[in-house]
């Protein structure tokens, strides 16, 4: 058995959200609220590639399916199981769907709406078999962070579609249920499986 290595970081955490310098309210706000939300996703992640048995992290990768603009966040790779997780900050409240439809308190929520991630696993499944690389594309996960401390951010009663919905401050344990790994542990290994991180780096902005 190979001895436990440090994972690898690949790519740079929000990168490609630097062109929408006019996106949200004309100004580019939401665009430096997603960034700063990624980038201490980032920093979590990162810490757990910087272990010994660590998994290896991707940043910024784009959807391999045409026509589409959206990207990945974060990508985590433990031996061959591959999670696509995506970060967001919101305003603090609590998050709730009914029938589809996504809210905060009593006002709508459209954009919690979307079906991007469930559309990006299916892409980079996809992805992987025409490349020839056997891997377990599993359940997205949504981490939220608030924008604000002033307000509690729950999110518990909110349904993404296709993805898991968590808060960012639960990352690391969220991480490992999903992947059935130990990442936070730092005698456990986790390490990725190098055909599965170089084929999804051929995927970075």
């Amino acid at each position: 058995m190979a001895e436990p290595r440090k994972g690898r970081v690949v790519g740079k955490a929000g990168g490609s959200l630097d062109q929408f310098s006019t996106w949200g309210q004309g100004d580019g706000s939401a665009a430096k609220r997603g960034k700063q939300g990624e980038i201490r996703t980032a920093r979590l992640l990162d810490e757990l590639a910087s272990r010994d048995g660590g998994p290896s992290i991707l940043h910024d990768l784009r959807i391999p399916m045409k026509g589409v603009s959206a990207n990945i966040d974060h990508v985590v790779v433990s031996g061959r199981r591959v999670l696509l997780l995506d970060t967001k900050e919101w305003k603090p409240g609590f998050y709730w769907t009914f029938r589809g439809r996504s809210y905060r308190g009593r006002d709508r929520v459209p954009h919690a709406e979307k079906k991007t991630m469930e559309m990006a696993s299916k892409a980079v499944r996809g992805f992987l078999e025409r490349e020839g690389v056997k891997a377990t594309v599993v359940h997205p996960v949504v981490a939220v962070w608030p924008s604000s401390n002033k307000k509690t951010l729950n999110v518990w009663a909110l349904r993404f579609p296709g993805a898991r919905v968590i808060h960012a401050d639960g990352l690391g344990r969220a991480v490992g249920r999903v992947l059935n790994s130990r990442p936070w542990k730092k005698w456990a290994n986790d390490n990725a499986d190098d055909d599965v991180v170089n084929a999804l780096a051929k995927l970075l902005y």
